[in-house]
C-alpha cells in the first residue's frame, strides 16, 4: 500500500448484543464452534516450548527483498524493540495515517496506536525490514514494517465469533522503498503465513478515506472483495454486520483461503 496502510483501533465503544432467547440453541452451537478453533490460534502463537512462535520459518526465503534496486532483510519479532523502533514505527504510521483516519471519522490519538504497537501484551506479530547490514555487521536501517494478527474475523467490530483470520494491521514504508513492488511482495508473504498456519481468512480493516489501500487491495492483488461481514456471527448473539454498518467509518477487506479446518 503506497504510502502506507494502517488498521483503525477495535472499536471499543461497541459491546456485545445481549443473545435474543430463542437463538439460545443456534448460539450455543456457534459458541461451540469458535471454541474449536482456540488450539489452532495457540498453535499460531505459541511454540511446544510454550515461547512466542516464529512464524516465518516456513516461508524464510521471501524474509527478504532484492529487486528494483533494494537490498532489505525482514527479522520476525513480537516487540519493537528497542525503544526507538518503537518511537520510529509510530511516527512512520501517523505521519501516513492520521489524516486519513482524521478524515474517515475515525480519529486519530497517539494513546490507541501505541497500545496496538507497543503496549499490547503479546498480541501483535511484526515483520520489520531493514536495509542491508552494515559494514561494521551491526543491523541495518529500519525501513518499514508490518503489524498483524491470529485471531478471530469479528475482532474488528469487538465481538467473539467468527472464523480464524490473519489481520493485517498495518503496512507502513518508508518513502525511498515504496512504489518498487515491496508491498505486493509483503502481502504474498502474509498470504503464505496464514495458509501455512491454518488461518481461513487475510484480512484488513481499511478506513473510509484510505483509498490507496482500496485501490491496491481490489485492483493489485488477486482474491479481495470488500467483507460485508454477512458470514461472521457472534457468539453472544449480535449481528457483526450491523455492528460494521453501523460505525460506517471503516470497512473490511478480506480474501478467503483453502485453509486446513481443525477437526470437529
Amino acid at each position: 500500500p503506497t504510502p502506507g496502510y494502517s488498521a483503525m483501533p477495535k472499536t471499543s465503544s461497541q459491546q456485545p448484543r445481549s443473545q435474543p432467547r430463542n437463538n439460545k440453541k443456534k448460539g450455543a452451537k456457534r459458541e461451540k464452534r469458535s471454541r474449536q478453533y482456540i488450539p489452532l490460534l495457540r498453535n499460531a502463537l505459541v511454540d511446544g516450548r510454550n515461547q512466542d512462535k516464529d512464524v516465518t520459518v516456513d516461508v524464510l526465503p521471501f524474509m527478504k527483498y532484492n529487486r528494483s534496486g533494494l537490498d532489505l532483510s525482514f527479522e520476525f519479532c513480537t516487540n519493537l524493540t528497542p525503544a526507538s523502533v518503537g518511537k520510529w514505527a509510530l511516527d512512520l504510521t501517523r505521519t501516513h495515517m492520521k489524516a486519513k483516519y482524521d478524515e474517515s471519522g475515525y480519529a486519530w490519538y497517539d494513546e490507541d496506536k501505541r497500545e496496538e504497537l507497543i503496549e499490547h501484551e503479546g498480541a501483535a506479530r511484526f515483520i520489520l525490514i531493514r536495509e542491508a547490514k552494515q559494514e561494521d555487521g551491526k543491523p541495518g536501517k529500519p525501513v518499514g514494517f508490518v503489524h498483524f494478527r491470529f485471531t478471530l474475523q469479528g475482532e474488528a467490530v469487538g465481538i467473539v465469533g467468527g472464523e480464524p483470520a490473519l489481520y493485517v494491521m498495518d503496512i507502513q514504508l518508508e518513502p525511498q522503498v515504496q512504489r518498487k513492488g515491496l508491498g505486493r511482495h509483503l502481502m504474498r508473504t502474509l498470504e503464505m503465513i496464514a495458509r501455512k498456519q491454518g488461518m481461513m481468512h487475510l484480512m484488513l480493516p481499511v478506513v473510509n478515506k484510505d483509498e490507496d489501500t482500496k485501490a491496491f487491495c481490489l485492483n493489485g492483488l488477486k482474491g479481495f472483495v470488500v467483507d460485508d461481514f454477512s458470514g461472521v456471527w457472534d457468539d453472544n448473539g449480535g449481528n457483526p454486520a450491523e455492528l460494521l454498518k453501523e460505525d460506517g467509518s471503516f470497512m473490511i477487506l478480506s480474501k478467503t483461503l483453502e485453509a486446513a479446518k481443525p477437526l470437529p
